[in-house]
Order: structure tokens, then C-alpha cells, then sequence
């Protein structure tokens, strides 16, 4: 009878129950029957789901499915309302950084091997992730990248993320992502950032980075070290000469 009231965005699978609980008194407020306020859908049996995403996942009331939910002790006609995107977690975050690696700019200028505008730093997770259920398209701008990443040394005035390395579960309209990649766009009062130099970047709970199709909690891990160069070395032998030990 599930189906007689509600509206799911995405399938749950085959199985599933609902139950009523956190029910107001029959004395306070007039509720003739107890009043309920929370159902609880639990699945037993998860074949065939989308499966169900946190931040995308909907339910809407249908009155005229057959079974109308109203309001309760004040007389109203049955409730047509959409709930917000689904929250919470379905389990712990099991998303980490892997590697975290330089990359050179694409016009370097004069002198190679220098941190410079157009510079990336390419970011890889160990799975798939929800891409913090940003918009795909445009680049992230700094206030985006700030809030899901925070680099232990300063990046620059301004720098942008795009995700890449991209992959779309069967059925579903947005793709899943494993690389954030930071393009330097003002490197003005960056560190800079070193390679090997220690620098390290820590993954936000305020990105609302999870696995994909989006089911674990938010990921917040700690990267290894940067590794890679951002650009060939400038460095050459300009002499070499010769000298007598004895003077």
C-alpha cells in the first residue's frame, strides 16, 4: 500500500516496509487516532534499486494514488507535498585521497620548473565519487575548491577545479568523478607549494565528498605528499673548470 501514497524519485528495490512512529497524544492537540509525524521505510530486499542517492533522492505525497496523507486535528484535503533531498548516510565514508600530483603549465613562460600561473594540481581519490554534488560544465571557482579541499600551503590568489576521469552508473543522469583537478589561475602570495616539500591536502566534510552512486557519509581524509614536478628543470652546467690542488 506503500505505492497508494508515496512517490519515489528513484527505485529502493523490491522489497521494502513503512512504519509510523513519533505520535503525538490523543489528549494534546485533539487527535482522535494518534497523530504520527515520522514513517520509516526500511528495505528488506534491495534488487533493482537506482539505488537511491543522498542529496538527489525525493518522496512525494500522492493523494490520488489512493491513500491521501493529510494534517493532523485541522481538516485538510490530502497533502500533494515533495520532500527536500534525501540526507544523512547509508554507512561510513570509504573515499580517501591517493595521490596528490604536480603538473606543469601549459604556457610555462621563459623559465620551466617554476610554480606559475597555469600550473595544476591534479587531485585522485580511491574510487568514484559524487563530484559534492556540484554542477557539472563550468569550473569550480576558488570559494567551491576552498570548501571542499584545504592545501597545507597557500595555492595562490585565485584557482579554479574541474573533475575529470568521469564514469556514469547504468540509469543514472550525472556521472561519478575520481580526479579534482586545481588549475593556478593567480599564483601572487601562493607558498609556493613544493614537490616533495611536504605539502599535503586534507578533503573537507564541508565538500560533501561521498562514493558513487552517492550513499556513504562525507569523506574527510588526509592526502600522501605531492609528488610529480610542475615543469622541466632550467637548471644547466654552465663550466666546469679545472684546478690545481697544489695552487
Amino acid at each position: 500500500s506503500l505505492e497508494r501514497a508515496l512517490v519515489l524519485s528513484e527505485a529502493i528495490g523490491t522489497a521494502y516496509s513503512a512504519m509510523w512512529y513519533d505520535f503525538g497524544s490523543n489528549k494534546t492537540g485533539g487527535c482522535k487516532i494518534p497523530c504520527a509525524r515520522v514513517l520509516l521505510l526500511t528495505v528488506s530486499n534491495s534488487s533493482g534499486a537506482a539505488p537511491p542517492e543522498i542529496d538527489l533522492f525525493k518522496v512525494r505525497l500522492d493523494p490520488y494514488r489512493g491513500i491521501a496523507i493529510r494534517r493532523a486535528i485541522v481538516p485538510s484535503l490530502g497533502s500533494t507535498a515533495e520532500s527536500a533531498p534525501l540526507g544523512g548516510a547509508f554507512g561510513p565514508a570509504d573515499i580517501t585521497v591517493v595521490a596528490l600530483i604536480a603538473g606543469e603549465s601549459a604556457t610555462p613562460g621563459p623559465v620551466t620548473g617554476r610554480y606559475v600561473n597555469g600550473c595544476k594540481i591534479n587531485v585522485y581519490f580511491s574510487a568514484l565519487t559524487n563530484r559534492g554534488n556540484t554542477t557539472l560544465g563550468a569550473p569550480l571557482p576558488k570559494a567551491a575548491v576552498d570548501a571542499t579541499l584545504k592545501f597545507t600551503e597557500p595555492l595562490g590568489r585565485n584557482y579554479t577545479g574541474q573533475w575529470t576521469n568521469c564514469s556514469y552508473f547504468p540509469g543514472k543522469d550525472l556521472p561519478g568523478c575520481r580526479t579534482l583537478v586545481i588549475t593556478i589561475i593567480d599564483s601572487r602570495d601562493a607558498g609556493p607549494p613544493t614537490v616533495a616539500g611536504g605539502m599535503t591536502v586534507d578533503v573537507l566534510d564541508t565538500g560533501n565528498v561521498r562514493n558513487y552512486p552517492a550513499a556513504s557519509a562525507r569523506a574527510v581524509s588526509r592526502s600522501p605528499v605531492m609528488e610529480g614536478n610542475f615543469g622541466p628543470s632550467g637548471l644547466r652546467i654552465i663550466e666546469v673548470e679545472a684546478r690545481d690542488p697544489t695552487g
